[in-house]
């Protein structure tokens, strides 16, 4: 069976208003010229395109198996930060994509813990504002 899709290119530059049409066969394939959308980490791609499997794959790592940071020199799962970094970026924008927010930057003033498990990978995330008085 064959099948066609029109791409109507409206150049001003060319005179002759070409009308391009593009065929292909379709086999019958269930997954043919179908976008998939993780449910882990909601990249659509086409799972017939191996750039696209591929980078699917680059993405959805950090959020099935968490991001990895570096072994901490001390013997405490706990890692705090005042500043912000690639990786503490990569954690604060898979947290906010599953909490819903928006907003993905991590102000300067604030201190970011991280909890790291067994194999050094992030699995809790917390960002305080530091108090430096407090009122009883």
């Amino acid at each position: 069976k064959s099948k066609k899709q029109n791409n109507n290119n409206n150049n001003n530059s060319n005179s002759n208003n070409n009308n391009n049409t593009q065929y292909y066969l379709d086999f019958g394939q269930s997954t043919f010229n179908q976008s998939l959308t993780c449910p882990i980490c909601n990249t659509m791609y086409q799972p017939s395109i191996p750039s696209e499997v591929l980078s699917h794959q680059k993405t959805c790592s950090p959020y099935k198996l968490g991001v990895k940071f570096p072994n901490p020199k001390s013997s405490s799962p706990i890692l705090s930060f005042k500043t912000s970094n690639a990786k503490l970026d990569l954690v604060k924008k898979i947290v906010d994509s599953e909490m819903g927010f928006c907003d993905s930057s991590i102000p300067p003033h604030l201190t970011t813990y991280i909890y790291l498990n067994s194999s050094s990978r992030c699995v809790g995330y917390l960002t305080v504002h530091p108090l430096s008085s407090c009122y009883t």
